[in-house]
């Protein structure tokens, strides 16, 4: 068996706020390098929210941003970037609308000062301890940003939010997370996936991942074997021809198993 490029989500796939890294991923991880595969990170995260602790596992390359952002072995190979003309525009829709916003940037995760409920202040430290990131003030400036995430709990300001953006950005509704993600029109997994086996001469048909959230589907479809993960939300279940446990009950290591990869 030739290598195989494996790509895998982080939030509920390698990584859950509960548990962290299950240690059968890890040896999982670990085996697939012993027998000549390539483990690729395929996150929605931009490239600052990725702890370490996580890079360390044995991964070479990533795929962050919903494909906004491609590296390997620590080669830039993509790094798409809002436009410097938008992001007075979008500190402006900011302030207009009052929403729960975290602006991802390359360098900073930014949020709305404008914003003080007691909700949006436990979302931002729920970024910062999940990611380890720097908060910023977006009122003190914004720049290398690569997507945004609106949490829906209050829907009409956030669809109206999203309705004013929708001609650099298309709507990711992450129904498990209750948020919105904003990405760049042209981006996504799919696309960072087509980048990154381009530069590695992996073919297509050698391509597995693994995902569980609505920003995974581009991804699920594109690679020759899409695994959803058990704990997958209803739209990945339903769209995704193979199926593994969940994050909770070994689905990493069950699913690589079962294809034969470790």
């Amino acid at each position: 068996m030739g290598s195989k490029a494996v790509f895998l989500d982080i939030d509920g796939t390698i990584y859950s706020h509960d548990i962290g890294v299950p240690d059968s991923t890890k040896i999982a991880i670990e085996k697939l390098l012993e027998n000549g595969h390539i483990p690729l990170i395929c996150t929605g995260r931009t490239r600052i929210s990725i702890p370490q602790q996580i890079l360390e596992l044995g991964f070479e390359g990533l795929i962050a941003g919903c494909g906004t952002y491609v590296e390997y072995k620590n080669e830039v190979l993509k790094n798409k970037k809002v436009e410097e003309q938008e992001l007075a525009n979008l500190k402006l829709l900011c302030g207009k609308h009052k929403i729960f916003v975290i602006i991802e940037g390359e360098d900073c995760l930014y949020y709305n000062p404008k914003v003080t409920n007691k909700r949006y202040m436990k979302m931002l430290e729920d970024w910062k301890v999940a990611t380890g990131a720097q908060i910023c003030d977006l009122e003190h400036g914004i720049r290398n940003i690569n997507k945004i995430t609106v949490s829906a709990e209050i829907m009409d300001e956030a669809f109206a939010f999203v309705k004013e953006v929708d001609h650099i950005f298309y709507p990711i509704h992450q129904k498990i997370y209750s948020t919105v993600e904003l990405v760049p029109i042209g981006c996504n997994k799919a696309t960072g996936i087509q980048q990154m086996i381009k530069h590695l001469g992996i073919k297509r048909e050698d391509t597995y991942a693994f995902g569980d959230s609505n920003n995974d589907m581009e991804m699920l479809e594109y690679v020759n074997y899409g695994i959803a993960m058990g704990n997958s939300s209803k739209e990945v279940l339903e769209k995704t021809k193979y199926k593994t446990t969940s994050i909770h009950e070994d689905g990493i290591y069950r699913g690589l198993k079962e294809f034969g990869l470790i």
